[in-house]
């Protein structure tokens, strides 16, 4: 009664080895038939009869067949060591196993309207080729790729090129951190030769001067090529397509180096660019020359709503200069000043600049020196401004006298951050306060729930209201 049980267990044992390896040979030739001609239907049900996600077991097996998805050890026989070939089977395992989990979230991503491979496919060109056929697909619900911190090379970025020029949907492209350089540039910009973008992101690309002429040749509303190399040669291509861009609305230009001279070059273009709002010029290493060519671009009927020129070491002779722009400016919304080493006489220059100007909402004077007078001089300037809603001016070398005058002063602003990051102050606050030095004896931290004026240094509460739902700058009033 139990020899033909037992032979059938037996027979079973011995043929299911060679039935999977079998059925796993079909199924992974599928897969290539459906990934080659990008049968997306197929390759869901495929992924469904392989059961990848729940059987490790059979998604390894798999993982070796095919041939789209590894270039596996093609010769066994040149392998001598055992070890050796473990090894290599194991490393391309994990890298296949990498491309399908990478496969597996591009279908689970059909639907939705952004499609996410940041830092998914570095080294991984079967990965990067089933995004591309994803993207080939030319799916009317997906407008936005995410491809960035990838090091895409520039030969890979000829065929992104292909695959990006068969889509019609996709209006916004994250590519920021990659090597596409100036020849994956070139391949790109003819592949988006025909297209009109939303957002183009190229960030630390190495693009140079050669590829920021190309960049600026793509139709987009916002262009982000920050940290590329391009220095005054780069600047003056960029200069050069903003004479006759008509479609650029924000530029990032940061860490390109443009210096004093790439500068003059936009400064002339912006003057006669009417299109484009917002431009972030931090860290190009402007200094005073600099900052008068951005001022006279300013001071003429120039489009720009937003500037952030941080970074770049102009200092007081700088902010003199922005602060007489600020005067005829009628378009300035929105003005950046943070890290230039600007002192009281800038700061004075600036408040001068208020005092003239009815459109400017916020104003960053972050991580610079200014000190006491130069605090109660943009304090002046706030009574008869009444169009600055944001102030700015953290980290700084403001007192008590500074701070207390922009206090007073603050009823028109709707965010006065002036809190320094001093470790000098007592440990008194818990999660959602606020503080700030009064004088050299008392501090204010202000909640949702409360105000309380604490003495310093002891760290001893000498004053509560309960139920007060204000600010430190209420809290340093009633002080």
């Amino acid at each position: 009664n139990l020899a033909i049980p037992l032979l059938q267990v037996t027979l079973a044992w011995v043929l299911f080895k060679p039935v999977q390896r079998r059925i796993v040979w079909k199924l992974a030739r599928r897969i290539d038939a459906a990934l080659e001609t990008s049968d997306l239907q197929q390759l869901q049900r495929l992924r469904e009869e392989a059961q990848l996600k729940q059987d490790d077991e059979l998604l390894r097996c798999i993982c070796l067949q095919s041939t789209w998805l590894v270039d596996f050890v093609k010769n066994d026989q040149e392998i001598k060591s055992r070890g050796s070939l473990r090894r290599q089977t194991v490393e391309a395992v994990l890298k296949v196993s990498q491309s399908l989990r990478v496969c597996s979230h591009c279908l689970d991503s059909i639907d939705r309207e952004v499609l996410d491979v940041s830092a998914e496919l570095k080294g991984n060109e079967k990965a990067f080729k089933g995004v591309l056929a994803i993207v080939g697909l030319d799916l009317e619900t997906m407008s936005s790729l995410k491809m960035n911190n990838n090091d895409i090379p520039a030969l890979w970025a000829k065929e992104l090129a292909v695959g990006l020029s068969k889509n019609h949907f996709l209006v916004h492209l994250d590519l920021s951190g990659n090597a596409f350089a100036a020849d994956g540039m070139k391949a790109l910009a003819q592949g988006l030769k025909d297209k009109s973008l939303q957002s183009l992101l190229l960030t630390g690309n190495d693009l140079g001067a050669e590829g920021a002429k190309v960049a600026m040749d793509i139709k987009t509303r916002i262009l982000k090529v920050a940290n590329n190399k391009f220095r005054s040669e780069g600047a003056q291509a960029v200069a050069a397509g903003l004479r006759y861009n008509e479609t650029l609305e924000q530029l990032d230009l940061a860490g390109n180096d443009i210096g004093s001279e790439g500068m003059q070059a936009l400064a002339d273009a912006l003057q006669n660019n009417v299109v484009l709002r917002i431009i972030s010029l931090d860290s190009n290493n402007l200094g005073l020359e600099g900052a008068k060519a951005i001022a006279s671009a300013l001071q003429t009927t120039c489009s720009i709503e937003d500037a952030s020129l941080d970074k770049n070491d102009f200092a007081d002779e700088g902010a003199e200069v922005l602060g007489r722009t600020l005067v005829h400016n009628g378009n300035l919304r929105r003005l950046s000043l943070a890290s230039n080493r600007i002192q009281d006489a800038g700061a004075k220059a600036i408040g001068e600049g208020l005092r003239r100007n009815h459109v400017l909402n916020e104003l960053n004077l972050n991580s610079n020196e200014i000190g006491d007078p130069g605090g109660e001089a943009l304090a002046q300037a706030l009574q008869t401004n009444k169009t600055l809603k944001v102030l700015h001016i953290q980290l700084n070398k403001l007192g008590d006298l500074g701070c207390k005058a922009l206090d007073r002063q603050s009823g028109t602003l709707e965010e006065l951050d002036m809190k320094e990051k001093d470790s000098s102050l007592p440990d008194i606050t818990c999660k959602g306060h606020e503080v700030c030095r009064l004088d050299n004896a008392t501090v204010a931290s202000a909640s949702s729930d409360n105000t309380k004026i604490w003495q310093w240094p002891s760290g001893r509460c000498i004053h509560s209201v309960a139920g007060h739902s204000g600010s430190v700058r209420g809290a340093s009033l009633q002080g």
